[in-house]
């Protein structure tokens, strides 16, 4: 009986911090984007979705290893690839989904393309080096190791998602300013 009412209890708290997670993102895209914030309707919804969102990529994540694991090596870069351009599209739709003015789908690209490369370089870090080394002394890192990486991890993803914003924003304010299409623009 206490497993389920842990169960509820992280799902009442996940719903709560995502709600806040959703909102610091609305008013970091609401600073980038030069808007008026507006209030967060419908939010345990945004939060449901942001979860979801969260758990997508996880699971993503989790399942391009175990490809990568069982395929042949010249397999295995086509692999990466191919979830770099996942990524891609899965993190232009999230900027679409947060306040970018009156930007289409394209200008949001190169924020898009900055969080996947950022997403498979920490993938990268973590696997090659910060697992490997807690792995080989877990006596002295421990808990304390694990949560170190996890809020480091956190961390570097915000700033990331951060400078994806700020990225777009000035992409397209000079954009609009210019007239003209950026070089390679389709």
């Amino acid at each position: 009986q206490g497993r389920w009412y842990s169960l509820g209890f992280g799902l009442v708290l996940l719903l709560w911090f995502g709600i806040s997670v959703v909102r610091a993102l609305r008013i970091t895209h609401f600073i980038a984007w030069r808007m008026t914030p507006t209030p967060l309707r419908r939010a345990v919804r945004a939060s449901v979705v942001f979860a979801a969102f969260v758990i997508g990529v996880m699971a993503l994540t989790a399942a391009s290893h175990w490809l990568r694991g069982r395929a042949a090596p010249g397999l295995q870069i086509v692999i990466v690839l191919a979830l770099f351009g996942v990524y891609v599209v899965v993190a232009a739709l999230a900027l679409r989904a947060l306040p970018h003015a009156d930007a289409p789908l394209r200008a949001l690209l190169p924020g898009a393309c900055l969080l996947a490369f950022a997403q498979q370089a920490l993938q990268l870090v973590v696997v090659l080096y910060l697992a490997p080394k807690l792995g080989r002394s877990p006596e002295v890192y421990g808990a304390l190791g694990a949560a170190t990486v996890i809020l480091l991890w956190l961390y570097i993803v915000a700033r990331v998602i951060v400078a994806a914003a700020f990225l777009n924003a000035t992409l397209w304010y000079r954009h609009q300013a210019t007239g003209v299409e950026p070089e390679g623009a389709v």
